[in-house]
């Protein structure tokens, strides 16, 4: 998907393009900015989705498909403060918060690193068990 069709989606979200409305000039650079500072955003959370910061409207965004309705929810809340007339329907909130929060899970578990405990000392009592047939 492009830029503008995360944008278009995301002010779709918001009510402020109808169904087969395109953004104008000024709401695909709004809206290129405000795409740029969620991933910023995102990055400063410790999501790093493999996006750069994007300079054209017409450029792809490869968002990773299994976080593109909560990336697109997220945008559309990052977009609704350029638009006062406008609201964020609770179940967009909800889509934004999840996606937010599948990420931030996604990317605890992709940073996390296996620990081996086996340099620790056994505790006191404990014995080494031998194998039956060797003793």
């Amino acid at each position: 998907m492009t830029n503008t069709d995360f944008i278009k989606h995301a002010l779709r979200m918001i009510k402020v393009l109808g169904e087969g409305d395109t953004p104008s000039a000024e709401q695909g650079d709004d809206g290129l900015f405000v795409l740029n500072a969620l991933i910023a955003s995102l990055y400063g959370l410790g999501i790093d989705l493999g996006l750069a910061q994007q300079t054209s409207t017409t450029d792809d965004l490869n968002v990773p498909d299994e976080y593109v309705g909560g990336f697109t929810a997220l945008l559309a809340v990052f977009l609704q403060p350029y638009y006062p007339a406008s609201q964020v329907p609770v179940v967009v909130a909800a889509a934004a918060d999840t996606g937010r929060q599948k990420m931030l899970l996604d990317a605890i578990l992709a940073n996390q690193q296996q620990t081996s405990l086996c340099h620790l000392p056994r505790g006191e009592g404990q014995r080494r068990v031998g194998r039956i047939l060797n003793g």
